[in-house]
C-alpha cells in the first residue's frame, strides 16, 4: 500500500473518531446530566442543560421539567425560555400557562401574567376556585402580593367569583396594601352572606387597619357571636391590633378556664412580649414550655427575650438548642447576628451554611440573608463583593440587584445604589416597591429631590396603604420643610406596621414642629417594641444632643 494511500486511511480513521467524540449528546444524556448536576447543587448548570434537553426533545414532559428545575433554581430567564418551550409543545396546557403566569408575576411581566391567566382560568366555579387557590399563596409579601393582584384583576369578574375566590382577593388586597380595593370587595361578600362570621371578621381587620376603632370592634363581635369557636379571638385580636393591650389582655383571658384556654394562654404570651412587657412574657413562655405543643415556639422566644435583655450566652443557648433539634433558617439569622455582633464572623457564617446546601430553593434565600447580615455587620463592602459573585450564578435576579443597591446605599457608594436601582426600574417598569426604594434613596440623601417625591407619590398612588411608602411619603414631605404635612403619613404608616425606622422620623417631624414631648412618647413607645433599634437611637441622640450640652 503507496504511503499516500496509508495516510488517506488514517486521516479517515481520524475523523470518524472525532466525529464519534464530538457527537452532541441525546436529550436523555441531557436529561441525565441536568439531573445530576441539580443534585449536586451546580444550579445554573442544571437548568440550562435542561433547557437544551428540552430544546432537543419533542416531550412536553421534558420541557416542563426544564421549567421546573429552572424555576426551583431560581433562573428566571431560562425558566421563561423552558416554559415558552413546553408551550410549543403542549399550546393548551392549562398548568403550562399557570406556570407562565406565575413566572411572569415574579419578573414583573403582569400584561404577560394577565394573559397567561385568562387563557388557564377554567370555567366551572369550583374549578376556578380551586384555580385561583393554587396561584394566590405565591405571594410571601406585599410586594408579591401586589403584583399578584396586578395580574389577576383584569382577569377576573368578580360578580360572578365565588365565595372562597372572592375571600381569597380580598385577603390578597390586604397584603397588597389595598386596603380601600379589600373594602369594596368585602362589601360585595357582606351583601351576599351578611351572617357570614368570616366576613366580619376581615371587616374588622380591615377597618383596624384603616383606624376605624370603633366598627372594627363591633364588627369583631358579631363574627365572635356569629361563630363562637372559629372566630372566638376575633374581638382579642382586634384590640391588639388597634393597640389596646389592657383590654386584649382582658379578653384572652377570659378563655382561661375554657376548652380554649392552650391557645388563649399562648396568645397571651405573645400579646406579652410584643408590648415589651419581657417579664411576664419570659414567666408565660416558660410555663408553655411544658406544654410539649408549644415546646418549641416557647423556647424560641425564651432566647429572643434573653437577646433583648443582652444575654448573649443565654440567647445563644437556646438558639443552639433549636438549630439541633431542626430550626430553619430564621433562627439561624439570629444566632449568626449575635455571633457577628460578638467578633465570631466565621461562626456566624457557618451557621447558614448547612442551609445553603441543603437544597437549591434554600440556596438563593440563604445567600441573600448572608449578604444581609454582613451589611448589618459593618461590613457593606464584603456584602458587595458577596452580591456580585451571586450575580454571575443568577443572572439579572432582581432580588439580588435589589439587595445590591441597598447594600451599596449602606456602604456610602450613592451613585452606584442609584444607578442599580435605576436600572432594575427600568427592568421593571412601574414597580410600585422599586419606584419607593429609589425615591426613598434619593430624598434621604438630597439627591434629585424632585424626582425622588414623584416616585414616592407614584408608588404610593399604586399602594396606597403601605407603611413603607407612606413613611417615605412623610420623609419626603420632612425633605421639603413641610414636617407638618408630614405627621398624617407617619400617623398612618405606624398604625400598621409599628417600626421603629417609622417612629424615628415620625418624631423628628414633631421634634421640628416644636412637639418635643410628642416625640419623645413616641420614641419611648417604640423603644419598648425594639429596644435595640439603631436608626431610632441615633435620630434620638442626634435631635438631643444640643439639649444635653
Amino acid at each position: 500500500m503507496s504511503y499516500s494511500a496509508l495516510m488517506r486511511i488514517l486521516f479517515i480513521c481520524l475523523a470518524l473518531a472525532t466525529s464519534a467524540i464530538a457527537a452532541p449528546p441525546t436529550q436523555y444524556e441531557l436529561a441525565q446530566q441536568a439531573e445530576l448536576a441539580f443534585n449536586q447543587g451546580e444550579c445554573r448548570q442544571a437548568a440550562e442543560t435542561y433547557l437544551q434537553a428540552a430544546n432537543a426533545s419533542q416531550s412536553a414532559a421534558v420541557a416542563a421539567r426544564a421549567a421546573d428545575v429552572a424555576v426551583e433554581c431560581d433562573q428566571l430567564d431560562t425558566a421563561a425560555v423552558a416554559v415558552t418551550r413546553w408551550l410549543e409543545l403542549a399550546p393548551e396546557d392549562r398548568n403550562a400557562r399557570r406556570f407562565e403566569a406565575l413566572l411572569a408575576m415574579q419578573q414583573f411581566r403582569l400584561q404577560d401574567a394577565t394573559r397567561a391567566l385568562e387563557r388557564a382560568m377554567p370555567e366551572g366555579a369550583a374549578e376556578r376556585d380551586e384555580f385561583i387557590d393554587g396561584v394566590v399563596p405565591v405571594a410571601s409579601d406585599a410586594a408579591g402580593a401586589y403584583a399578584v393582584l396586578r395580574a389577576f384583576e383584569p382577569a377576573l369578574k368578580f360578580d360572578t367569583l365565588g365565595d372562597a375566590s372572592l375571600t381569597t382577593m380580598i385577603e390578597l388586597a390586604m397584603q397588597a396594601n389595598q386596603l380601600k380595593k379589600a373594602a369594596q370587595w368585602n362589601a360585595v361578600l357582606m351583601k351576599r352572606n351578611a351572617a357570614e362570621a368570616q366576613a366580619q371578621q376581615l371587616q374588622s381587620r380591615i377597618d383596624a387597619l384603616r383606624g376605624r376603632a370603633d366598627e372594627a370592634l363591633q364588627a369583631a363581635r358579631r363574627a365572635a357571636a356569629l361563630d363562637k369557636e372559629s372566630f372566638r379571638f376575633a374581638p382579642a385580636e382586634t384590640l391588639a391590633i388597634l393597640d389596646r393591650k389592657e383590654a386584649a389582655y382582658a379578653e384572652y383571658s377570659s378563655f382561661l378556664d375554657s376548652d380554649a384556654a392552650d391557645e388563649a394562654s399562648r396568645r397571651l404570651a405573645l400579646l406579652a412580649y410584643s408590648s415589651g412587657d419581657f417579664d411576664d412574657a419570659e414567666k408565660r413562655f416558660r410555663d408553655r414550655m411544658q406544654a410539649t405543643a408549644g415546646a418549641g415556639e416557647a423556647l424560641y422566644y425564651l432566647a429572643v427575650i434573653a437577646e433583648r435583655r443582652g444575654d448573649r450566652e443565654e440567647a445563644l443557648r437556646r438558639y443552639q438548642q433549636l438549630i439541633e433539634a431542626g430550626a430553619g433558617l430564621a433562627v439561624r439569622v439570629r444566632a449568626a447576628r449575635l455571633q457577628l455582633a460578638g467578633g465570631e464572623r466565621d461562626a456566624a457564617m457557618a451557621l447558614l451554611d448547612d442551609v445553603s446546601l441543603a437544597s437549591a430553593q434554600q440556596r438563593l434565600p440563604t445567600e441573600l440573608t448572608r449578604a444581609q447580615l454582613l451589611t448589618e455587620g459593618g461590613a457593606p463592602d464584603d456584602a458587595i463583593t458577596h452580591l456580585q459573585a451571586l450575580l454571575q450564578q443568577y443572572p439579572g435576579h432582581s432580588q439580588v440587584r435589589y439587595q445590591l443597591a441597598a447594600a451599596q446605599e449602606r456602604a456610602g457608594r450613592i451613585d452606584d445604589a442609584v444607578a442599580t436601582f435605576d436600572k432594575l426600574l427600568a427592568d421593571r417598569p412601574g414597580d410600585p416597591n422599586l419606584q419607593n426604594a429609589l425615591g426613598y434613596t434619593l430624598v434621604d440623601h438630597g439627591r434629585e429631590l424632585k424626582r425622588g417625591n414623584r416616585l414616592i407619590a407614584e408608588a404610593l398612588g399604586e399602594m396606597p396603604d403601605s407603611p413603607a411608602i407612606l413613611d417615605s411619603m412623610g420623609w419626603s414631605l420632612v425633605a421639603q420643610k413641610r414636617p407638618a404635612a408630614a405627621l398624617e403619613y407617619f400617623e398612618r404608616a405606624y398604625r400598621q406596621l409599628r417600626d421603629s425606622e417609622i417612629a424615628a422620623h415620625w418624631g423628628e417631624a414633631l421634634w421640628q414642629l416644636g412637639r418635643k414631648s410628642e416625640a419623645r412618647a413616641i420614641w419611648a413607645r417604640a423603644l419598648v417594641y425594639q429596644p435595640d433599634s439603631q436608626p431610632l437611637r441615633r435620630t434620638i441622640e442626634r435631635l438631643t444632643a444640643n439639649e444635653k450640652s
